[in-house]
């Protein structure tokens, strides 16, 4: 078994060629052999695995195929860690058989979960790697370009994934902080696998997943309830708790709100997008009780936020068509400006490092 912890950024098309000069720049930076990588990702209809909160795909690199399954792990902000086991096998379907007997429920029949397997979505990309020493530890770098795939659907995959091989992982958030003050770079919470779901959800090869979760409004009000206690300061004993508590899920909801946006999961953007305004607005409120926080950084975010408010919406239009169809392109249009800012990944940095700290 080996427990995967990453870092995963992710970046415009037009700066690949930035990021790999900037690599290929760097000293005790040894650069890997470019890759194709094919990859399939099995469940069954009910997606039972994904229930037990494991993902299983079969890697093809040349002709190696390896089947991987990763069971249940963390994601704090963009950085990943969840145990995976691997094992070499000849054919193109996976054998469940083949990994640890413990790692499954009680009771599991496995043959029965087997035989119900079928391929949802793929994921091919070509990968570039490095293997970077970075104060005193070995991190390995690997971008990803391609795309994830459902029949005739597909998504782009722009991505670039720090992995700790050795060393601290203050040494993983010192080279991205490095990385992020060159380059306008983002954190990915979804997985590819996540991704690939959601996909296939489009496509109909699944259904959507039932689970009792906040609306974007609910999260915004309870976000703002969270907040208001902070500057009460309400029991002065767990105030510092409470600040670490508003930071993680400020962060988590940033990045779902940000990933709604992106992927045309709001069917009203107007909304949404001012969801994601005020929620960054009473983030920054949060953003400013971090102790030992620079200036500079408070001058950061608010530039990001006067950045975020430079956006107004039509709504005088006689034609609603018409007027969501220019409403939705302002708002597609102010998300890709805001990317290309290296603010925008810096503070979510910031943040992800004060919530690691604690």
């Amino acid at each position: 078994m080996a427990t995967e912890i990453e870092l995963k950024l992710l970046f415009q098309q037009q700066n690949k060629k930035s990021i790999i000069d900037l690599f290929d720049s760097l000293n005790d930076c040894e650069a890997k052999p470019l890759v194709m990588l094919k990859n399939k990702y099995f469940d069954t209809s009910d997606l039972q695995l994904r229930r037990w909160n494991m993902g299983l795909r079969i890697r093809q690199v040349g002709f190696k195929k390896e089947q991987t399954i990763k069971t249940a792990g963390t994601v704090i902000g963009g950085v990943h860690n969840r145990p995976e086991f691997n094992v070499n096998i000849e054919q193109d379907f996976p054998n469940l058989a083949l990994f640890p007997s413990h790692i499954w429920p009680n009771n599991t029949e496995l043959e029965c979960v087997n035989n119900a397997l079928k391929c949802l979505f793929s994921t091919d990309f070509q990968r570039q790697c490095w293997h970077i020493r970075w104060n005193n530890s070995l991190i390995e770098v690997a971008l990803d370009i391609g795309s994830i795939h459902v029949d005739a659907l597909n998504e782009s995959i722009c991505e670039l994934e720090l992995e700790l091989i050795s060393g601290t992982r203050e040494s993983l958030i010192a080279l991205a902080e490095y990385l992020l003050a060159k380059i306008p770079m983002r954190f990915g919470q979804s997985s590819k696998a996540k991704r690939g779901y959601a996909l296939a959800v489009k496509a109909g090869i699944i259904h959507a997943e039932n689970r009792d979760q906040l609306s974007d409004t609910e999260k915004l009000v309870h976000f703002k309830e969270q907040v208001n206690a902070i500057i009460a300061k309400k029991d002065l004993a767990s105030h510092s708790v409470r600040v670490h508590e508003c930071l993680t899920l400020g962060l988590g909801n940033w990045l779902a709100l940000e990933e709604a946006l992106v992927e045309g999961e709001i069917n009203d953007l107007v909304c949404g997008y001012q969801n994601f305004q005020a929620h960054l607005k009473l983030l920054q409120i949060v953003f400013s009780y971090i102790q030992g926080l620079s200036d500079d950084s408070k001058a950061m975010f608010e530039r990001l936020i006067t950045e975020i408010d430079q956006v107004s919406f039509d709504h005088k239009k006689e034609d609603k068509q018409e007027q969501n169809d220019i409403n939705a392109t302002t708002v597609n249009a102010k998300i890709l400006s805001l990317f290309s800012h290296t603010d925008y990944g810096n503070i979510q940095l910031i943040l992800l490092d004060n919530i690691l700290k604690d």
